[in-house]
């Protein structure tokens, strides 16, 4: 197996695992969405434990009691009887026609037969008494009578409601017909008779709608509002006792039993779902941002960086708006430096963070907001201090959006307020925590970030200061090549401060034995005059690994240590391995592994382009006649070779941007090399 095969297997392994365990970290910080923790419990038994709603449920009870409570207050619904006034009317007008009947054709009769005549004529239940005071009376005064109950019973139709069954109603209007028969002067016992009559044929004008009333009940039913218990309310505290209605609402969670609950439907939705924003992510990173993916531990960074937000979102829920989500954007971009990657990374994550706070449209507006405008200020952080007055930015556009979306909402403006404060702050935390965190994370895990490269570029590093003073061709070589190597990242769209600043370390290695490179040799003999082909050829061969050791001193990035050993790659040093061989009595002998350097290939395109940068540079240097087709020749050839060699086959550098890198190096060189004016001499001498 080949050494690149090794490296490549290496890398998928490290992908695989990283992937895996942030896989699982967030199933475990959603582990409650998906798995309940059963309670042995009864009604009336003590809480072991405070008890928390894993999701939102109704409250059935409560509802029930709700809706029982709206019930009551429906008032029951009547439909009018039609023709009861007259109905009640030739009652009365019947009952008089009897009486004038029994009055006229019984006169003498006995009052016993009398009172079974008028039994058998009518039903009307008048006492004995009553109907005998009436048969005594004169026609004049049952006439009197029969006017007055007459009227009055007209003037309840008219003005009161008597309802089936309400004796209410009955009341209210036989208390009415007494007041009236109280106007009409008539005698004690002809009032009270009238009285008695008038309850006897009084009947209800409304009868109960049982349709009517359960269509009513049923609206009302369907308007009530069913009591929701939110996610992470408090169901019972520890120590309390359990009601009928906690057993009902633990039951309906799955927390009454035994074991653990697994939900599998719900386990399967967030699977997934993080299973899709984590392929997502290494699909849009592998394709799009290859020299971020290359490295693993910024996949540990960026996945890590988010996963704490996450569990921040799970621990601290009632303080969601305070939780620093801006760090994951602002660390993210600082880390990787590429906007679009920032921004794909942090809004795959946001429909887990939008699952742990319950879909606070708001919350996630402030987040998205964040992450926007992060990656539109990114060419702008040029120090730490840009980073403060990036988290102050965030925070008051928070402040801004929550109090706007609050009042929109119409909330209560003690719970506006006291949001938009948690926002506010939220950012202030994210560039505080950032610039605490971010010194930390560049040490131990040795990475680049645009301010470390702002430091790195300083030219009073001890490094660059000591290539300065014992390898100053070498320092003025590293100068030319990050010239032309910036240009060529920037024409490819490529990391192009890296560029610049890996150039300027590029060559530490040659501090090892400064004087056996030509570029120090100022007026000086050669020492590879005094030395064998192979001896000279491992000097030169040393110096890319030389740099990792003397970098470990200076605390330089892994990412420029790896330029020193790509920037030459695998290629040979051929000045050597051609003299060795026209010098050899046994030429096919001659090993060209021996020649070679053991360094890596390049693997991102910032990479190949200082490896190209390096080569032209010096050849460029060295020609005789600096015209531009002359350097365009070279530069082609130079470009040519390497991509013939295949040094350029792991890197994701593709031909486009190859002849970009040409034109920009050409231009660059051109315009350091261009024909200067010759200036005259002066011939006629001047006079004294």
């Amino acid at each position: 197996m080949s050494e690149n095969s090794k490296d490549n297997k290496n890398i998928y392994v490290k992908w695989v695992l990283i992937y895996l365990i942030s896989f699982f970290i967030i199933l475990c910080t959603l582990f409650d969405s998906f798995i309940e923790i059963r309670y042995e419990l009864k009604e009336n038994d003590i809480s072991p434990a405070t008890i928390r709603a894993s999701k939102d449920v109704e409250d059935k009870i409560a509802t029930q009691l709700n809706i029982e409570q709206a019930l009551k207050e429906v008032n029951d619904q009547f439909r009018n009887i039609s023709g009861v006034e007259e109905q009640t009317v030739a009652t009365v007008d019947s009952l008089f026609a009897i009486l004038y009947n029994i009055k006229d054709e019984m006169p003498n009769s006995p009052d016993s037969e009398k009172l079974k005549a008028f039994r058998d004529a009518i039903t009307i239940s008048l006492n004995d008494g009553d109907v005998l005071k009436c048969l005594s009376f004169k026609k004049e005064s049952l006439n009197k009578m029969k006017s007055a109950i007459t009227s009055v019973l007209k003037a309840i139709y008219i003005t009161k409601t008597i309802r089936e069954n309400y004796v209410e109603d009955i009341q209210d209007a036989v208390s009415h017909a007494q007041n009236l028969l109280n106007y009409l002067r008539l005698g004690y016992d002809e009032n009270t008779i009238s009285l008695s009559i008038i309850l006897n044929v009084l009947e209800p004008n409304q009868v109960y709608d049982k349709e009517k009333t359960n269509e009513l009940k049923n609206d009302v039913k369907k308007s009530i509002v069913p009591v929701q218990i939110k996610k992470d309310d408090i169901i019972v505290k520890k120590g309390d006792k359990i009601s009928k209605n906690n057993f009902e609402v633990l039951n309906e969670l799955g927390k009454i039993g035994t074991g653990l609950n697994v939900k599998v439907l719900e386990l399967s939705a967030i699977c997934a779902v993080v299973i899709t924003i984590l392929a997502a992510q290494f699909f849009y990173l592998k394709n799009k941002a290859y020299s971020v993916f290359l490295k693993s531990k910024n996949l540990i960074l960026i996945n890590g960086v988010m996963i704490l937000l996450i569990v921040f979102a799970k621990v601290f829920y009632d303080y969601a708006y305070l939780i620093p989500f801006a760090l994951g954007p602002i660390f993210i971009l600082l880390i990787t430096n590429k906007e679009k990657a920032t921004l794909v990374t942090c809004i795959l994550y946001l429909p887990i963070i939008a699952i742990l706070s319950s879909y606070d449209t708001v919350l996630i507006m402030i987040i998205m907001l964040s992450i926007i405008i992060t990656c539109m200020v990114n060419k702008r952080i040029q120090q730490r201090n840009d980073i403060v007055y990036l988290s102050v930015v965030i925070a008051v556009c928070g402040l801004a959006l929550t109090i706007a979306f609050g009042v929109l909402m119409s909330m209560v403006y003690d719970k506006i307020f006291t949001k938009a404060f948690l926002s506010f702050s939220s950012g202030i935390l994210s560039g505080i925590i950032t610039i605490g965190f971010l010194p930390i994370v560049e040490n131990v895990f040795r990475i680049v970030t645009p301010l470390k490269l702002l430091e790195l570029s300083n030219f009073n590093n001890p490094l660059l200061k000591r290539l300065l003073m014992e390898a100053p061709g070498t320092y003025n070589h590293s100068l030319s090549v990050a010239n032309l190597a910036e240009a060529g990242a920037e024409a490819i769209n490529a990391d192009h401060i890296f560029v610049r600043v890996a150039s300027y370390y590029h060559d530490v290695g040659k501090l090892s034995n400064p004087m056996y490179f030509k570029e120090n040799q100022m007026g000086m003999e050669n020492p590879h005059d005094n030395l064998s082909n192979y001896e000279s050829a491992q000097i030169i061969l040393n110096h890319t690994l030389a740099g990792i050791t003397i970098s470990k001193k200076y605390k330089i990035p892994e990412s420029i240590k790896d330029i020193m050993v790509e920037h030459h790659g695998t290629t040979l040093v051929k000045y050597f391995y051609i003299s060795e061989k026209n010098h050899s009595n046994s030429p096919d002998e001659i090993k060209e592994d021996d020649f070679r350097y053991k360094g890596r290939i390049p693997k991102t395109k910032e990479s190949a382009i200082i490896m190209m940068a390096d080569i032209v540079e010096a050849t460029v240097r060295s020609l005789k006649v600096k015209s531009k087709e002359n350097i365009l020749s070279t530069i082609d050839s130079i470009i040519k070779s390497r991509l013939d060699e295949g040094q350029f086959d792991d890197s994701p550098i593709t031909l486009r941007d190859l002849r970009k890198i040409k034109e920009a190096f050409c231009n660059v060189l051109v315009g350091v090399y261009h024909e200067r004016v010759e200036y005259p001499k002066e011939t006629r001498k001047l006079v004294e």
